[in-house]
């Protein structure tokens, strides 16, 4: 769930993202894939943004854990304290998810041209890494994929990266207006 997204820097609103990052900050833009650096807000005093690699390294070193469930990241061993402590938001344009035909798709929300998908992060080897959270996909879309990416409101931003780790209503799964758009994907002959 949620391997891929689109990140377009051109629209106005992302530029304002843009023009809060940290000095220096590095990101990928159009396509984006897990291990690259991407563009997501954090807090200290006030709201920025950041770069950070997409994916949590796993335990044994080897691969990449790039979303974590939302039912669980509170109570997983792995992510618990990442999300008690290090909350994100990764800012997309919309996402890619592939059915079980090899379609792939290009979703975005219909009421906001930037897409917020809370998230969390860890810190290793002086290296800021992100996970997305995700949620069971709601109805209208499970035919495509059975997750989907947990999305907030641009006012929903603050309370998030702030809230009490006892209060956090605002994960509450929630209907959202997609716009699917299908690109048949041709396979790989090996």
């Amino acid at each position: 769930m949620c391997g891929r997204y689109l990140f377009v820097e051109k629209d106005e609103e992302m530029q304002e993202w843009i023009a809060v990052a940290q000095t220096g900050t590095k990101f990928s833009t159009n396509e984006v894939f897990p291990t690259q650096s991407c563009l997501v807000i954090i807090k200290n005093e006030s709201l920025m943004t950041t770069g950070m690699q997409w994916g949590f390294v796993k335990w044994d070193d080897k691969g990449r854990i790039i979303n974590a469930r939302q039912e669980t990241v509170s109570s997983s061993p792995f992510f618990k304290t990442s999300f008690e402590q290090n909350r994100c938001i990764i800012l997309a344009s919309g996402f890619y998810e592939w059915d079980q035909h090899k379609d792939r798709y290009l979703i975005r929300l219909k009421e906001q041209s930037v897409q917020y998908m809370a998230g969390i992060y860890q810190v290793k080897d002086d290296q800021r890494m992100f996970a997305i959270l995700t949620q069971a996909s709601q109805p209208d879309f499970e035919a495509i994929h059975n997750r989907q990416p947990v999305f907030l409101q641009k006012k929903e931003i603050d309370p998030y990266l702030s809230f009490d780790i006892h209060k956090n209503s605002i994960l509450t799964p929630r209907k959202w207006n997609f716009d699917i758009t299908s690109t048949r994907i041709q396979q790989r002959l090996f």
